[in-house]
């Protein structure tokens, strides 16, 4: 237990906690860039839009690896320093260094008291000491709550992995309660294919559990279609819903997808974060629309 109390009072956990405070208003930042962005970018160029969105999301998790980088540095730094480290220049008195005569009498009566200036001048150097004690140990200070907002922040991660995970759960229990495909629409899918130029395996099932197709896993792709879309669309219709499906594995949406939520899981305090992430997924449609 004090091994993790220790751990957290650490200057790693501080630094990182003080970096995803200072992610806030970076967030802000990139997704300004990010709205400037696509004014310039028309809506016709949805792959450009597209990378815009990602650039500015890789961009805002590199700034903050580089602001916990630094501040973990400052941080070792300044607790590595002495407390009571002082320079001999700084504590002499200013009096002595100032007047020949002042030291003459110093000399001469070593045992007397020392001035009262001279007093002052020694003390007045202490207070920049203090300064750096009081603002590493002081309870009132951001550096007291640092370990409880890390405390907030696992908290909130392990929420939201566990809402990955039962997810992810429950995608595979509906991939395993779908039923096969017919000749005609697997050869439909095969032709598709072909277009593309794809030599990746999909693997086709109807499913009763979904209104709109989608697509799961990355290796081993499986094409999910709503046995209602595959009864009631003309063959022309269901090539166009395969293609668009069919496009984000071209593209390995699934892959990108995966990290664009690990890193909303991180950031998940962050509403810049799932701002730019809604227009990720956004133009995301659109480019396998244009696709398609």
């Amino acid at each position: 237990m004090n091994m993790l109390i220790d751990w957290l009072e650490g200057p790693l956990v501080a630094s990182f906690v003080l970096a995803l405070l200072h992610s806030l208003w970076q967030g802000l930042l990139w997704f300004g860039v990010l709205g400037l962005l696509l004014r310039l970018i028309p809506s016709r160029r949805p792959e450009r839009r597209y990378n815009a969105g990602l650039s500015c999301l890789a961009l805002l998790l590199l700034t903050f690896l580089v602001t916990w980088s630094w501040i973990d540095h400052a941080l070792v730094a300044d607790m590595a320093q002495p407390i009571g480290a002082m320079n001999t220049e700084d504590i002499a008195p200013a009096n002595t260094a100032s007047s020949p005569e002042g030291t003459t009498r110093s000399d001469a009566h070593p045992h007397s008291a020392a001035p009262a200036d001279d007093v002052v001048a020694v003390g007045s150097e202490v207070p920049s000491v203090r300064t750096q004690a009081e603002r590493q140990t002081s309870p009132s200070s951001l550096r007291s709550w640092l370990p409880w907002l890390a405390l907030t922040w696992m908290a909130g991660c392990l929420w939201m992995l566990l809402r990955g995970i039962l997810g992810i759960v429950g995608v595979r229990q509906l991939v395993r309660s779908t039923r096969p495909a017919d000749a005609k629409l697997l050869d439909l899918l095969a032709a598709t294919c072909r277009k593309f130029g794809m030599s990746t395996q999909v693997r086709l099932v109807l499913t009763d559990h979904l209104n709109t197709p989608a697509v799961w896993g990355i290796v081993r792709p499986v094409l999910l279609l709503p046995a209602t879309l595959a009864t009631s669309l003309s063959a022309e219709q269901i090539e166009a819903i395969f293609a668009h499906e069919l496009a984000h594995i071209r593209r390995w949406d699934p892959l990108v997808h995966l990290l664009q939520v690990i890193v909303e899981c991180g950031f998940f305090f962050n509403p810049a974060v799932w701002w730019i992430g809604r227009e990720i997924r956004r133009d995301r449609e659109a480019c396998c629309d244009a696709l398609a």
